[in-house]
């Protein structure tokens, strides 16, 4: 379930490159052959074992192919439910969840399509935010926690 607070901040970028240069877009969500067997494994097994050491694109990515798969148990053992985050329970995170929701197939299709860069911005300690830069020069973020010294999760509604 991707609740869609996602606001395009139409941060202007023009003094980078990325606005003087044609750059090819780039599919952030693609996982390597290596990538996908670990997915395929925390689906099954949900343990944040298997995260230990991964860098906060990576979760994202697994992220966003859980949402792609409608695999929305998977997407909850993702995101950081620690008593500080104000988390639904995983029963009503998938009950909640719009497998038909237009707008979240529409970012799934321009994160595969449109994005030209992204940048990872630690904000505080235990924090972050990915920066994802589309072509039309708009930007979104997507937030994450670090819940051990080398786990990150998502922070629950993480496009805001």
């Amino acid at each position: 379930m991707l609740l869609l607070l996602l606001t395009a901040c139409g941060k202007d970028i023009s003094s980078n490159t990325i606005s003087n240069q044609k750059i090819d877009a780039i599919n952030i969500l693609e996982l390597s052959s290596d990538n996908k067997r670990l997915y395929e494994e925390f689906s099954k097994k949900s343990s944040d074992d298997l995260l230990k050491g991964l860098d906060p694109m990576l979760i994202c990515k697994l992220y966003f192919t859980a949402e792609e798969k409608k695999e929305y148990e998977t997407q909850y053992a993702l995101i950081d439910n620690s008593k500080w985050q104000l988390c639904p329970t995983k029963e009503d995170f998938i009950k909640e969840a719009e497998p038909n929701n237009q707008a979240t197939k529409d970012l799934l299709e321009r994160l595969k399509t449109e994005v030209v860069g992204t940048n990872v911005v630690e904000f505080e300690e235990g924090s972050c935010y990915i920066e994802i830069i589309f072509a039309d020069e708009n930007t979104s973020s997507f937030n994450l926690n670090k819940v051990s010294d080398d786990t990150w999760k998502v922070a629950y509604m993480p496009m805001q």
